[in-house]
């Protein structure tokens, strides 16, 4: 479906009831206190925390004292952001100060050596890729330990202290981020495709800091001494994108108290319509200021979606441009999903979405052979020599010839429409759209996409 498209389906969506939203909240609710052992234990952020302290005094005693250097082990991703979901990575960076970058490479081959060699009899992995890191499993929990991951640890930093000032954000980013793993668009590490999972935390903060439900804290950091006293541009604030206003006490005065309880549920479905009618797709999903940053051309026009790490400033998308619209997809479709109210027989309204089938714009096209101008009767002829023998098809092919472009559009239009929309008999939805939802459909084949199949499976109906 076209941008334009999307946005006129979802203007036609009835709006959600109490009750749709009275549900969705106690499916979340449910989400996270499904298993009664493990919320015991506190949070899947916190439980990450304690096994931390273990990790590190692993990491002193097995690979430090060991290698005879003073090494530093610092905390980041999801466990300090507090957006730790049950397949969330236990995120490690360790920094030796007498090791120079260049042995890098040989350092980590050595770290996960030694703790293969330890007595607990890790099976520790060393992977080549960006950033390197050293993988290994202690109690049932992944763990990654990578090299000097200053970025990262900033991020994190960043996003705890938006947790800090606003709990439920964390919590919208646990509930998007489970969805997302339902719907196989969730990714730990880049080589498994779909998009990072830090990505997601991003996209939450950048939609509620459009809604001004969240502020821009590089926005709200102190003039600095040099500085002119003037608006900050955007320049300015990717220039010192280091800095932030990071006290809660200065940011309450500032942006003023956040008190008020957040509807998850209502964010959440706004949540999927915001980008699942792609009309921002134009944007830079950014976290330094709240103005609307268009995408460059040179940097950012080879995909629909374009997330920006406020401290490396390059996009963090890594599925190929082929991944895109069943991404999209994704977001669409499960909004339609929660919006459309659900009964025990179904939903109240049908909705069938089509997806164009058309060549990989990367395909090389042949040239064209020139060929003698045919008359209309030479092509009548060879299309009836096609139709005659044992695999003759099973359609006349005289009266197609004889259509004209507008009666077969007509015709298209009337098959397109007869299992787009189809309303219930309940009378409490009467919803019908005065146009085909999706347009274009004329010139090429379309497949058919189940709503209902990457839908998440853990709402209560």
């Amino acid at each position: 479906m076209r941008m334009h498209e999307r946005g006129d389906l979802v203007e036609r969506m009835p709006e959600m009831t109490t009750h749709q939203m009275e549900a969705i909240n106690s499916a979340i609710r449910s989400l996270f206190q499904s298993n009664s052992d493990v919320e015991s234990r506190g949070p899947i952020w916190q439980q990450r925390m304690e096994l931390m302290t273990v990790i590190e005094e692993l990491l002193n005693r097995c690979v430090f004292e060991k290698m005879r250097v003073k090494g530093h082990v610092r905390t980041y991703g999801s466990c300090v952001a507090k957006t730790a979901i049950t397949c969330s990575d236990l995120n490690i960076t360790i920094d030796i100060p007498d090791v120079d970058c260049s042995d890098a490479v040989e350092t980590m081959k050595n770290v996960a050596e030694l703790l293969n060699s330890a007595t607990d009899g890790f099976d520790a992995q060393f992977f080549a890729e960006t950033p390197m890191c050293v993988r290994v499993t202690i109690s049932n929990v992944p763990v990654r330990i990578t090299w000097r991951r200053d970025n990262g640890v900033k991020l994190a930093n960043l996003l705890a202290t938006y947790a800090t000032i606003r709990p439920q954000y964390a919590e919208l980013c646990r509930v998007v981020r489970k969805w997302a793993e339902i719907c196989g668009i969730y990714s730990v590490e880049k080589r498994q495709g779909g998009l990072t999972s830090y990505g997601f935390d991003l996209m939450v903060l950048y939609f509620l800091q459009q809604k001004e439900l969240l502020p821009c804290l590089h926005e709200m950091r102190p003039m600095m001494a040099n500085e002119k006293k003037a608006l900050h541009v955007i320049d300015d604030l990717y220039e010192r994108r280091d800095l932030y206003e990071n006290d809660t006490v200065k940011i309450a005065e500032k942006f003023g108290k956040l008190e008020e309880s957040w509807n998850l549920a209502l964010l959440f479905v706004e949540f999927l319509c915001f980008y699942g009618t792609r009309s921002h797709q134009n944007e830079v999903v950014q976290v330094i200021t709240k103005n609307v940053v268009t995408k460059d051309k040179t940097r950012w026009s080879r995909k629909l979606l374009q997330i920006a790490d406020p401290f490396r400033t390059d996009n963090v998308v890594t599925f190929t441009k082929a991944y895109q619209a069943y991404f999209f997809n994704c977001f669409l479709k499960s909004y339609l999903y929660f919006v459309i109210p659900q009964t025990v027989e179904g939903p109240l309204l049908d909705v069938t979405l089509y997806q164009k089938i058309g060549e990989s714009p990367r395909k090389k096209k042949g040239r064209r052979k020139r060929v003698a101008p045919t008359t209309r009767t030479d092509v009548k002829t060879k299309l009836k020599s096609v139709a005659v023998g044992d695999d003759a098809p099973s359609i006349s092919v005289e009266p197609l010839m004889n259509m004209t472009i507008e009666q077969t559009l007509e015709q298209a239009d009337g098959g397109i429409l007869s299992g787009s929309i189809r309303p219930q008999k309940t009378p409490a939805c009467n919803f019908r759209l005065s146009e085909p939802p999706v347009c274009g459909f004329r010139k090429k084949m379309w497949e058919s996409l189940d709503v209902g199949r990457v839908l998440p499976t853990w709402i209560a109906t």
